[in-house]
């Protein structure tokens, strides 16, 4: 019975950019054209960042479904998970929940612009951010750099013009 619950969300809240493994054995986008992604991505990331994140509070930009809020909180930081796009808090909430992650994670729906209107270091320790998707990139950029005090980990894609 749960496990077509859990498949019965998966189909409700498509489409997943996120794929994420379940406990059950269900993934969220199998056939990501991107392969097994965000996993294959964290695996080049993951022996960059401390083991033990305990103490850490971190803020996920651009969370989407929670990959990397997930991960995060395993090791111990306490996660912000900001999205401008609602369809992706709702499923990220679904997942931290099957997770049982939900009590070490903060959703809100709100842009990277609007933490420069946050009062004190809303981001203590670590920082995810998806730039390609800015339209302002360097403007996030100055406004999450100011917010940081000890490490930030950003995602960008560059392309050539022929």
């Amino acid at each position: 019975m749960q496990e077509q619950t859990t498949i019965s969300a998966i189909e409700e809240l498509k489409p997943w950019f996120h794929n994420l493994h379940l406990s059950n054995g269900a993934q969220t986008a199998p056939e990501h054209p991107l392969g097994d992604f965000p996993a294959n991505k964290w695996r080049q990331l993951a022996s960059h960042l401390p083991a033990n994140l305990t103490g850490w509070s971190a803020v996920d930009i651009g969370c989407n479904a929670g990959f990397y809020s997930f991960e995060l909180v395993r090791r111990g930081a306490m996660v912000t998970a900001i999205n401008v796009d609602g369809h992706y808090l709702q499923q990220a909430r679904w997942a931290a929940r099957e997770f049982g992650l939900e009590e070490r994670i903060t959703f809100k729906q709100m842009q990277v612009y609007e933490l420069a209107r946050v009062n004190g270091p809303m981001i203590s320790s670590g920082s995810w951010v998806v730039f390609y998707h800015l339209r302002y990139p360097f403007l996030a950029l100055n406004i999450v750099v100011r917010k940081v005090k000890r490490s930030m980990v950003f995602q960008t894609l560059t392309s050539r013009a022929n």
